[in-house]
Formats: structure tokens, C-alpha cells, sequence
């Protein structure tokens, strides 16, 4: 007799995550189980609550993906579909494998909820519920959602069902605030730092229960008035960690420093000098450039310079690609957490 694949609901809203359903559906194949959606199931006369709570029963597990959107609310409750069914899935005592779109993401503008409160109230609950994962695209996720089913079913074949611990457990959740600071001419080079952190993201959240949240200036709210620097330094807050990168140019001169770049650096070193925090980065590209300009000679001369000063203060990272770049910083992440001295920044809060 042929044993039944375990049936996986899975739980989204629509139009944003369609292609993302198709990614999970194939995923959920590909792991050896049985994908459950509701836009799969035959007209039964039935309420769309009484089927989904006919399909929830039915299934031995829940995976949910969550994006930027809050979804269609539910007239009886004021809730969202999908949050009604995290709580139905959480009375049930379903295994759920919940899956966030990352924040530091690009994400299309026309699937992000104009008003925001009730999409966060509900990423942060349910990440401080359960461990998460967090993905950016159709083709990781596939990957993700693959290997945690193929050890959830795994467990199941075996029996007694063991769980992975990603699936319905709960543990605390540590934010590491890690600024970002350079001048214009790296913005590759920034965005790969957001990749880097999303990869350390993926596997720290559910190993060590560590995150890391990006700061950077792209983030931030506009504000008329002020100069530029000053917006930026009056939203950057606490942080455990400065990420500093320079190429060729140096920066704007603000009202006390020779850059925007390097006032950020020089209030990282006077609270590093004061508490001792934050950890303190910095890397140098040493890609060839072509110099047409005195204007652009003299950012590079201000770089070097100020490289030289770095060089007698500690070590600094160099690189020229910026797939190595990416690489480099995604294993310093990971070495970083790790230094007792570090942690002891991260335990002073």
C-alpha cells in the first residue's frame, strides 16, 4: 500500500506573491509532499471559511509566506485572511514554516501597503512567535523552502514526528544594528552589503537567533530643512556594528567634518573610545578607475590619505570585484559574531 504524501497549506496573499505561490508549489514537489492552495480547489458551495478550515484540518503542515502587503480583511474579525489562518494553524498546533520577504529587498512599489502599521504589527509578531525565514526572491526561496521540507518529511517518514527546530518553536530574537556609511561612487558596493547580510540573515536567525538590521541612509525619511547630514545622523540611533567603504571619492564636506563619510566614522570612534561600541569596519576598493579631473585627483588623494590614517589604527579590508566584496563581508559577518568582544557590545544592548 502506498504511503500518503503529508499535505502542506500554504498561506499567502495573492496578487503580490503569485509567482512566489508557483515557487513554493514547486518546491513542496520537489520535497516529496502535497501542496494545498485554495485557488486549486473545486467549487463546493461551501464559505471560504469553511473550506479553509476544512483544508487546515486536513493538512499536516502550514507554510506561510508574508510579503508587504497586509491583505484582504475578514468583515467578522477585522483581521487578515492570512492572519486568521496563522492563528487557526497556531489553535490546531500545525507545524508552520513561515517565510518573510527580507526588508532590505527591493520590493514593486504597487505591492507595499501605502499604510504600513498592520503588515508590520503582523512581520514583527510573528517573528517574535516562531523562527523565520526571510527570502528575496522566487528562486532562493524555492531553495529554502525545499531543504526545510525535505528534513520536516524526512522526520515525518521516520516517525514519531521530529520537528526542525524552524518549525513552530520559539526563541529570542537578537538585533545587531549595523550602520552603513560611504560616499556616492560604491552604491554597487552597497547594495552588496545588503546581500551579504541577507545571507547571514538566512542562516544566523535560526542557528544563533541573531539578525542584522541594515542602517542606511536609503532607508531613512526625507526631511525638508536641515542639511543632508543632519537628517541622516539624527535617524541613525544606537548600533552595534559601521561598515565603512571608500573608493575614490571621499565625500561632501559637512559643517564639522571634511565628509558625511567620515563624520559618521569619527562619531563611531568617539563612542568606540567612550563605551566601546560599536565594532568598527572599513573597506577600500582598489578597482582601476580613469581620472579626468584635478577635482576627482583630489577625492582620490583625500582617500588615500585617509586610508593611510586607518592603516596605523587597525586592519582594514581591501577588494576589487564586487562579487569578492560580497564574499569578504559575508564571512567577516560571520566571524565577527563570534568574538567575545563583540558579543559583549551586543549584551551591553
Amino acid at each position: 500500500m502506498t504511503k500518503e504524501s503529508p499535505k502542506i497549506f500554504i498561506s499567502s496573499t495573492f496578487e503580490d506573491l503569485a509567482e512566489y505561490r508557483n515557487a513554493v508549489r514547486d518546491a513542496v514537489l520537489r520535497a516529496g509532499a502535497m501542496p494545498v492552495l485554495i485557488e486549486d480547489q473545486p467549487a463546493s458551495g461551501q464559505t471560504v471559511e469553511e473550506k479553509l478550515r476544512e483544508l487546515l484540518d486536513a493538512s499536516d503542515a502550514v507554510l506561510f509566506l508574508v510579503g508587504h502587503r497586509y491583505g484582504a480583511v475578514d468583515s467578522t474579525t477585522g483581521k487578515s485572511w492570512v492572519e486568521r489562518e496563522y492563528e487557526a494553524a497556531k489553535r490546531r498546533k500545525k507545524p508552520s514554516l513561515v517565510f518573510l520577504a527580507a526588508e532590505d529587498v527591493p520590493w514593486p512599489p504597487r505591492f507595499i501597503d501605502p499604510d504600513r502599521r498592520r503588515i508590520e504589527e503582523f512581520r514583527r509578531a510573528v517573528a517574535a512567535d516562531q523562527v523565520v525565514k526571510f527570502f528575496s526572491g522566487p528562486d532562493d526561496l524555492r531553495l529554502a523552502v525545499a531543504e526545510a521540507l525535505s528534513r520536516w518529511v524526512t522526520a515525518v517518514e521516520k516517525g514519531p514526528r521530529r520537528e526542525p527546530k524552524s518549525v513552530g518553536s520559539k526563541r529570542e530574537i537578537r538585533i545587531i544594528r549595523l550602520l552603513l556609511s560611504s560616499p556616492g561612487d560604491v552604491a554597487e558596493e552597497r547594495e552588496r552589503v545588503a546581500r551579504a547580510v541577507f545571507r547571514f540573515n538566512q542562516d544566523a536567525v535560526e542557528e544563533h537567533g541573531l539578525f542584522i538590521k541594515l542602517v542606511r541612509w536609503e532607508d531613512m525619511a526625507p526631511q525638508i530643512g536641515p542639511k543632508a547630514q543632519a537628517v541622516i545622523n539624527k535617524q541613525i540611533g544606537e548600533y552595534h556594528m559601521f561598515c565603512g567603504i571608500m573608493w575614490n571619492r571621499f565625500g561632501t564636506p559637512t559643517e564639522i567634518a571634511a565628509s558625511g563619510t567620515k563624520e559618521e566614522f569619527d562619531g563611531a570612534v568617539t563612542c568606540w573610545e567612550k563605551d566601546g561600541r560599536p565594532w568598527i569596519t572599513f573597506y577600500f576598493c582598489d578597482r582601476a578607475a580613469n581620472f579626468t579631473t584635478p577635482e576627482q585627483l583630489e577625492q582620490k588623494r583625500l582617500v588615500l590619505e585617509f586610508r593611510s590614517q586607518l592603516n596605523g589604527k587597525g586592519l582594514v579590508r581591501a577588494f576589487q570585484a564586487t562579487q569578492e566584496f560580497e564574499d569578504r563581508m559575508y564571512e567577516d559577518l560571520k566571524r565577527i559574531v563570534k568574538i567575545p568582544e563583540f558579543l559583549k557590545i551586543l549584551d551591553a544592548g
